[in-house]
């Protein structure tokens, strides 16, 4: 956990990193840790839960936390996870999803028709700086889906309006790599005075059974290590 006198900055663990001989295997086969077990189907199961989980109540309460989630939503399957969580935790206010990471276009399509299909689609989605055109299984099941799109402003923008709008009482929760975090503080080098929290999927400060003595970075962190050194400074 990083703290200043602005906001908390915490880090979470995320997957066990691979060794790069299996890693480039995996991306060769089109699959990311731990999708080389994953299947259409699950993904669709996921969906399935998620409409059947208790949603949140559409106004918010006084002990209800306000949370932004930041997600590369459509590789693994945690993301998917996520998402349910937070649209379906009676004690969050989610404030809308931004995507990161790679092809933003289609990972936001994935979003939106979760949250359309949850019936949820009072929750905006906003589109990240793309970082690539590659393709993964998940794609597929969001491809031809238009009944619900993407906002117009970008993840960056919505990102510093929504801590403005809200100062001191916004989580933001961000699961994937952290462009979006990072343009976020391009855009308003002083963000961290209007946000709450920052909590981040970005590894394990004080080290891990692995690797007892020293930081483990998470996949999240060497995919944009630039983006995430400037949100940890």
């Amino acid at each position: 956990m990083i703290t200043n006198n602005a906001c908390e900055i915490r880090v979470i663990r995320g997957w066990p990193l691979l060794g790069k001989a299996e890693k480039h295997a995996e991306e060769r086969r089109g699959l990311s840790w731990p999708m080389r077990t994953m299947r259409r189907r699950d993904f669709l199961y996921t969906i399935a839960l998620a409409g059947l989980a208790p949603l949140a109540a559409g106004h918010a309460q006084p002990d209800k936390t306000k949370v932004l989630l930041d997600t590369d939503i459509g590789d693994d399957i945690d993301d998917a996870w996520a998402l349910a969580f937070v649209i379906s935790y009676q004690r969050f206010t989610p404030l809308g999803v931004t995507i990161a990471h790679g092809n933003t276009p289609a990972r936001a399509k994935i979003a939106c028709k979760f949250l359309h299909v949850t019936k949820r689609d009072d929750i905006p989605v906003h589109v990240g700086r793309k970082t690539n055109d590659k393709v993964f299984p998940q794609y597929s099941w969001a491809e031809d889906f238009t009944a619900k799109q993407p906002d117009k402003k970008t993840a960056a923008e919505f990102i510093v309006e929504t801590v403005k709008r809200y100062p001191g009482e916004v989580t933001l929760l961000a699961v994937g790599p952290l462009q979006n975090m990072a343009d976020a503080l391009r855009k308003e080098p002083n963000l961290t005075k209007y946000v709450k929290r920052v909590v981040l999927m970005s590894g394990c400060v004080y080290g891990t059974s692995y690797s007892p003595d020293k930081p483990i970075r998470e996949w999240n962190v060497y995919q944009s290590t630039a983006d995430a050194q400037l949100v940890y400074g």
